[in-house]
């Protein structure tokens, strides 16, 4: 999508920042350096999403060079090899690759570039949350981003037939385990912690519409990563 990703950034000098993530792992594209030394040309942040399982020393070393890398976000999810392979599915040996990978990152950062690891708080793993924080403690990272989780999301639908296992839990669970890490660990490490949802807000209107512009591989244009993915009915990067 580099072509896309550039004509944007002519088109629209006002941007202040670039996010590099989505439905899928995005060093997975080919290109994704070239986009990534391009968008830091431009002199806009760089933030990064990843799960971190492609990433080695080399492409670590390239990232650190990007003169206005913000931060990398891993979505590790899990506290430990076992949860990591009843979460994702994938090896309990890729969780101990990916903290190699994270702790690597710490050491080689340089001065205003973040380390943060992201957990989506699903019920089913709210009983992991501690152990979590406290491989973040461990790790040094930045910051720890404890993720919004509704089950009935309607990404799951990119997926065509596929069901998601997990489920969201009620705000009196939230409330509860945000109180409890709060007394634990305030002081400690910034935390990122996820809303409570009230039937008040779905009535307010989304703000995002009139800040982020998502742009996916075919150029089409989105906005909120919730409910406006990228589609053909909502335009072309081409049509700005």
């Amino acid at each position: 999508p580099l072509p896309y990703v550039e004509k944007a950034l002519v088109r629209l000098p006002g941007i202040m920042n670039v996010q590099v993530a989505g439905i899928g792992e995005p060093f997975l594209h080919p290109g994704i350096f070239d986009l990534l030394e391009t968008v830091d040309g431009y002199k806009k942040m760089i933030n990064i999403i990843t799960n971190g399982t492609l990433l080695n020393r080399e492409k670590i070393d390239r990232l650190v060079n990007l003169k206005h890398l913000d931060f990398v976000q891993f979505s590790l999810n899990a506290p430990n090899p076992k949860s990591y392979r009843e979460l994702t599915g994938a090896k309990e040996a890729m969780f101990d690759e990916v903290v190699s990978n994270i702790e690597y990152l710490v050491k080689r950062r340089k001065r205003g570039q973040e380390v943060v690891l992201s957990n989506v708080m699903a019920r089913e793993v709210l009983s992991g949350v501690h152990s979590f924080i406290d491989l973040a403690l461990e790790l040094k990272v930045d910051r720890v981003i404890l993720q919004d989780f509704i089950a009935d999301h309607n990404l799951i639908g990119v997926y065509g037939q596929y069901k998601c296992p997990l489920t969201t839990p009620t705000n009196d669970e939230i409330e509860i385990i945000i109180r409890e890490i709060r007394e634990k660990y305030e002081g400690k490490l910034k935390i990122g912690y996820p809303k409570i949802r009230f039937k008040e807000m779905f009535g307010k209107k989304c703000t995002s519409f009139f800040k982020v512009l998502q742009i996916n591989a075919d150029g089409y244009i989105g906005s909120c990563g919730r409910d406006m993915l990228p589609e053909k009915e909502f335009g072309h990067i081409d049509d700005i």
